[in-house]
């Protein structure tokens, strides 16, 4: 009790103690995870958890962590040795504590990892293994996966391409056999989390096309029962997104566009959904030729059409007379979404055929959507994302200019006025960041089927 009780103090103060002094007691608190005793292992491991995680701000005005990866290199292979070996213990096998403090390891080294991966990777295999045979502990699976998650980040984002082709080899000969059984099996709590990863391998990989695993589990991606799960959807999303983006001819060739618009039918029908709907979607437009879509687009666009009746709708009560209230709508995320869709669509193909693709569903639709509902609810439209903001603005550029859309003043002016607005909302709000801050220093850490923050699907 008194070695808990001292690693307890150490992690109560930990904000009061400097970083070299916790570098120093490194081995120590190494020597405690390697206790016999339970509740000191656990103690000792959360203790550096959370060392791990002390940060303070730098002169940029950005945090640094306190316990820089530089000063753990001495420490890393017993570190490691020492963890996975507590998770070899009888009495409590699946510690989440100690799965916690391996993971913020691995995020703490960041590329540094990828060393470490061809070690690493076989123990956490062995133990998604084990767990895959009877799941019980929730959290201690999550951090499993944020490990993962980790090391393939680690070993493919920014690697070569032969480097990379290599780790992705690597981590499909572990990771494909526990997958197969999870699925076959199906195993509810971890299929959101294969799929997530199975998204990540095959944004990493190098190159084009799909290796034939990838193409015999595409038919089974677009079974309804595997979209009917509220935990699949996010992660079945970014996966069918994947395989769009790398191999969207496969999709043409095998006759399975109407099925890929068929989950998009269904993601669209739910609001919960509709952001993923949105997803699948935009890959479909932007990376499919335009004659392969041209019998689809109409339908499509008449869904997000109806969609959108009920999303401009203003259900505020009547103001008093004489005391107008500005517009409202119901849903503006939508609005925004269907909005930054024809925009995204007008810088691959262009502006007249973005105009094009919303009279294909009415004639003249392109001008009273702009002029009814993106320019009358402009200031509901001008909060997103920094890169969607300038897909949007980039590609109103496109309609005002190569559209029939410049014939049509009062149509013109809602979208020259709508960029406008966006452009000078982007302006003052990066100008607050000290600049444009790029695409991919952006946070990658993001909800997915559970409420934890995780890094699963970071690409």
């Amino acid at each position: 009790m008194l070695k808990a009780g001292a690693l307890k103090l150490l992690c109560l103060f930990r904000m009061h103690l400097p970083g070299q002094f916790l570098v120093s007691l490194l081995p120590a608190v190494i020597a405690h995870i390697a206790s016999k005793s339970v509740v000191v292992q656990t103690y000792a491991a959360i203790t550096l958890e959370r060392w791990l995680s002390v940060t303070d701000a730098v002169a940029d005005g950005s945090q640094a962590p306190r316990v820089p990866a530089e000063h753990l290199h001495a420490h890393l292979d017993a570190l490691f040795s020492t963890l996975f070996a507590v998770l070899d213990n009888p009495e409590l096998p699946e510690n989440e504590y100690v799965m916690k403090a391996i993971m913020r390891l691995l995020s703490l080294l960041g590329a540094r990892a990828a060393g470490l991966a061809p070690s690493i990777l076989p123990k956490l295999t062995q133990i998604f293994e084990h767990v895959a045979r009877n799941p019980v502990n929730a959290v201690y699976n999550h951090y499993m996966f944020e490990c993962y998650a980790l090391l393939i980040r680690a070993s493919c984002r920014g690697a070569e391409p032969a480097a990379a082709s290599r780790a992705c080899d690597e981590f499909e000969a572990h990771l494909f056999p526990p997958f197969q059984q999870v699925l076959t099996a199906d195993i509810s709590e971890f299929t959101p989390y294969v799929f997530q990863l199975l998204a990540q391998l095959l944004a990493y990989r190098p190159g084009t096309g799909l290796s034939d695993p990838y193409k015999a589990l595409f038919a089974p991606l677009l079974s309804p029962v595997l979209w009917e799960r509220r935990g699949n959807v996010p992660a079945l999303s970014e996966l069918l997104h994947s395989y769009i983006l790398r191999d969207a001819p496969y999709i043409l060739s095998t006759g399975s566009l109407p099925g890929v618009l068929g989950v998009f039918q269904k993601l669209l029908s739910s609001r919960a959904n509709e952001a993923f709907a949105y997803r699948v979607l935009d890959s479909l437009l932007q990376l499919c030729p335009v004659a392969a879509m041209q019998p689809y687009a109409p339908t499509a666009m008449q869904l997000l059409l109806q969609r959108l009746q009920d999303a401009v709708k203003d259900d505020r009560p009547p103001a008093p007379l004489g005391k107008e209230k500005p517009p409202e709508c119901r849903n503006p995320r939508y609005v925004r979404r269907l909005l930054h869709t024809v925009c995204a669509y007008a810088t691959v193909h262009g502006g007249a055929a973005a105009a094009a693709l919303l009279d294909g569903a009415h004639a003249g639709l392109a001008a009273q959507v702009c002029t009814a509902v993106w320019g009358r609810f402009t200031p509901q439209l001008l909060a997103g994302p920094a890169p969607e903001s300038r897909r949007i603005v980039a590609g109103i550029a496109r309609l005002i200019t190569e559209s029939p859309l410049q014939e049509n003043l009062p149509a013109w002016k809602a979208l020259l006025g709508l960029a406008a607005e966006i452009g000078v909302t982007l302006h003052v709000r990066t100008a607050g960041e000290n600049g444009d801050i790029p695409i991919d220093d952006a946070p990658e850490v993001r909800r997915t089927v559970c409420t934890r923050r995780c890094r699963m699907c970071d690409v």
